[in-house]
């Protein structure tokens, strides 16, 4: 579901113009914040006693960025090949 949301996010912003950052940040939020505790919640993810919902927000903000800048060069080695 995350790669989707990446995918989702990145391609809506670029083709409507918007700050992928500013959207990024949200969903990670979203995911970060919201969708994680309800799944620890019903018991359909464990999370380690060392992680809180911050260090998981912070890997999504990593994974969004990632995945951001691995397209951007992506997309410049196809250009300049």
């Amino acid at each position: 579901m995350i790669p989707v949301a990446v995918m989702l996010v990145y391609q809506w912003t670029i083709n409507n113009n918007k700050n992928f950052y500013l959207y990024a940040f949200i969903t990670a939020l979203i995911f970060g914040f919201g969708f994680k505790p309800i799944l620890v919640i019903n018991g359909l993810f464990e999370r380690f006693q060392w992680v809180n919902y911050f260090h998981i927000f912070l890997i999504y903000i990593v994974l969004f960025l990632a995945a951001y800048f691995l397209t951007k060069l992506f997309a410049w080695m196809q250009k300049h090949t």
